[in-house]
Formats: structure tokens, sequence, C-alpha cells
């Protein structure tokens, strides 16, 4: 049986809003949500990027670029992170730099390498950036890319890389990353099936999944419960809400859930889960739904 609960409307854009692409949604460092957009130009003019600081006080960062930006996020007070998920290797060690830092008035200040095939990049109260890889990246052969997971420093310098013989669980792909908090992360990572805690850039606990719900997209934690966007055995994406049995490192499925938007009765799809929520864009808008507020 499904439960259908209504997910909460915590932004629409505006009519100007609504001429951009939307691209990707993030939580900063100082946990405000944050929303990219995107709009194409006449004649393939580099496109105009807005970055909305959502907040008591919206505000916006406006950037031009001939780059295809996938992720975008506060990182610091007055320094913004543009991300792209693909580098070309360059020959000899190098690669495209495909993050760049920007100030307030979208004016670039630096920039840096952080491995091709992103499948994430989240970031928290230190200023650091986390970046998970899918399975292209995970092959392709670059120092960061083939680790499945990094931690950056606002200056671009690698400070945790994950290591699988810590583990003993070998990433393929990155499947899903959570930072909570400035000290813990969390992944969800293929094939083993497995959910990582990594506390203080030290693997703390490892997890199994319920079998029917493998094939994670998203996932949001709060205390011994958990909220999965995934695939079930049929490959239909669903929502799950699961708890933790500590002891034996299981998760076991508590009930499936849709979320849906009140206003027009439709379901809805998770876009990110990031900390205790997850995030739906649909309709011009954006709906929460926190694991905290269900039993």
């Amino acid at each position: 049986m499904v439960e259908r609960i209504a997910a909460q409307r915590v932004f629409e854009s505006d009519e100007e809003l609504k001429s951009f692409t939307f691209i990707n949604c993030s939580l900063d460092f100082r946990g405000k949500v944050n929303l990219l957009f995107a709009k194409n130009r006449k004649d393939n003019l580099p496109k105009n990027y807005k970055l909305i600081i959502l907040g008591k006080d919206t505000n916006a960062i406006d950037r031009i670029s001939k780059n295809e930006y996938h992720f975008a996020m506060q990182i610091a007070n007055d320094r913004y992170c543009f991300i792209r998920a693909r580098s070309r290797h360059l020959g000899e060690n190098r690669y495209e730099k495909n993050c760049e830092i920007v100030d307030g008035f979208g004016a670039k200040i630096d920039e840096f390498f952080i491995g091709d095939g992103i499948e994430d990049a989240q970031t928290n109260a230190n200023s650091e950036l986390w970046v998970s890889y899918f399975d292209e990246g995970v092959y392709s052969g670059d120092p960061f890319g083939q680790n499945g997971l990094n931690c950056f420093n606002i200056k671009g310098d690698a400070i945790y890389s994950y290591n699988y013989n810590e583990a003993g669980v070998i990433i393929d792909d990155c499947y899903a990353l959570n930072v909570v908090s400035k000290d813990t992360i969390w992944i969800y990572v293929y094939n083993a099936f497995r959910l990582i805690k990594i506390k203080n850039k030290k693997i703390e606990k490892i997890f199994t999944p319920p079998e029917k719900i493998r094939y994670w997209r998203a996932f949001a934690i709060h205390k011994d419960k958990v909220l999965i966007y995934a695939s079930d055995g049929a490959r239909k994406a669903l929502h799950f809400l699961c708890a933790f049995d500590g002891d034996k490192g299981k998760i076991y499925s508590i009930k499936t859930i849709e979320f849906y938007d009140k206003n027009d009765e439709k379901p809805l799809y998770c876009y990110r889960a990031q900390k205790e929520a997850i995030y739906f864009w649909q309709n011009d808008a954006l709906y929460k739904a926190s694991v905290i507020n269900l039993a």
C-alpha cells in the first residue's frame, strides 16, 4: 500500500524566471536552498545563468558564460562555485578546470579541476566541497574521479579521498551523496549496494538496504530514519521511508510514499535530497518534504 502525502510548496518562479530553464537545486554552506537557472541567448552567445539563494532576503547571482554548468552553490561568504560535471583530459596529467569560484558580482576569481564524471557536489559549514562520481568518472583514470568520492577546500586542494581498503567496499558508481553536517556525510554506492557513513573523514558505519530497494537515486536522513528515492524491483521510481537497525547494520522498510502537489493532486518525484529533506521541482515551483515529519 502506498501512502499519499502532500509536499510543501516553498518557492515559485516569477514571470521573468519562467523564461529560464531550471538546472539544479543545492543547499549552500549555511543550509540555504540555492536554485540554478539558465537561459540561452541568441546567435550562440554565452548563456545567462542565475543562482537564486532562498531565505528571508532572497538574492541572486548573475553570470554570463559559454560553459555548461550543472551545479552551483554559495560555498563561503561572497564566494560561489559553478561546476561542470565533465572535464576533458588535455594530456600529460592536464585536465580542464571544471570548478569556478566567483564573487557576488559573478566575476571569476579562481578555478580548478575537481575530477571528471561528477554525479553530485555539495558543500558544508566548513566551506568544503564534497564531490561524488558516476561510473564514467570512476573509470576515467583521472586522479580524482577514480576515487569515487573526494572532498576539496575552497582553494581546490583535495583534503579527503575515499579509500576502499578502509571500508572494504569498492565504488563503481556513487549513486547518491548527502552532506548532513560539517563533519558527517553519507554515500550510497554501487555495485555493493551499501550505505556508508563517514564522520570526520573516517568511515564509521556501513548499512545494507532491503533487497527490493537497491537502486537509490537520492536520500534524506535524520537520526534512525532515511527517506529514499529509488527504483523497486520493477524499476518504478518510488519513495521509501526506512529505518536503521544499527546492531545488525541493516535497513528495513517502513512504508512506501507518493508525494503530491495539493493544488492539483499530481505526483511529485524527488529532484534533490540533502540533510533531512527531499526537494521536488515541478510546474515552475519548488516543493519540500522532511523525514522529520514522517512517522
